[in-house]
């Protein structure tokens, strides 16, 4: 596995680095770490950048003896150089470090690097904040039976996890998804047959991926919430004490919808006080 790593000596990009731990990215990983000369970094001297650089690889390299581990700096707009980048380098995940948000503030928008690099990205891209209370690794999956929730689950199968890693499918019944129970089930005449509709179209369209990431050695389950999923998420996940959240967002090639990365997955990118995996 390829991963392109943003780094800039900051103890969030430390932490980052950390939090790394808690990905199941195998021992034959291979790592580029890139510092960029611009935002805060603009004034600091170019002898300085290439040993903020080094000191990220040789860090990244204590925690990962076995990876194989570059470093690079480069000038310019550090979302920007890190997209340029990865159009070179073809990583497998771009990773980058965020501060945990505030639990009391419903926060709207990520950094203007991280949005920008989620926006523009053509493949996986990882949000780091390090959970430093969590026990066991405990993954989040938004799950809604589509095509790009199945994508973040196969992501998630295709890792190496410790044992006794587990993992949670959260499927949270809103508007459409009650109204796509309500098409494929029997007349539904009160809330009691509407929720039990619900839950089971939640459990046939999980049972497949749950039989996968058992297969794998994971404890799988589903948990079914009726709400919102741009706070549910989220919320649910910090309950839990999760390690990461993995989302599938609803966006095309069409670059408005890009930048929107599908307005659940933005939204729980940026509420989340996990980590959060943005998978395309």
């Amino acid at each position: 596995m390829k991963v392109l790593i943003g780094y800039d000596g900051t103890r969030v990009a430390e932490d980052s680095l950390a939090e790394l731990k808690n990905a199941g990215l195998g021992p034959e990983t291979s790592a580029l770490v890139v510092t960029v000369k611009g935002g805060w970094l603009m004034t600091q001297p170019e002898s300085e950048l290439a040993g903020i650089a080094d000191r990220g690889g040789d860090n990244l390299a204590k925690i990962f003896p076995t990876w194989d581990i570059k470093t690079t700096v480069c000038q310019g707009n550090p979302a920007s150089q890190i997209l340029r980048l990865a159009d070179m380098f073809h990583p497998d995940l771009i990773v980058l470090g965020e501060r945990i948000s505030n639990p009391a503030v419903r926060s709207l928008f990520l950094g203007s690097v991280a949005n920008e690099v989620l926006s523009g990205a053509h493949g996986p891209v990882r949000i780091c904040r390090l959970v430093s209370t969590a026990e066991t690794v405990m993954n989040v999956v938004g799950f809604d039976g589509s095509e790009c929730s199945y994508r973040a689950i196969d992501a998630l199968a295709a890792r190496d996890w410790p044992k006794g890693s587990k993992t949670r499918l959260v499927m949270v019944a809103d508007s459409n998804v009650i109204g796509m129970a309500g098409q494929i089930g029997s007349q539904i005449q009160n809330s009691t047959i509407e929720l039990r509709a619900v839950q089971q179209y939640a459990e046939g369209l999980s049972r497949e991926p749950i039989t996968l990431l058992e297969q794998r050695g994971l404890d799988a389950q589903l948990h079914m919430e009726i709400g919102n999923p741009k706070d549910a998420i989220a919320t649910l996940a910090a309950q839990w004490n999760a390690t990461t959240i993995f989302m599938g967002p609803h966006c095309s090639g069409n670059s408005y919808e890009r930048y929107l990365l599908g307005s659940v997955s933005s939204a729980v990118a940026a509420r989340a006080q996990c980590s959060v995996e943005i998978v395309r």
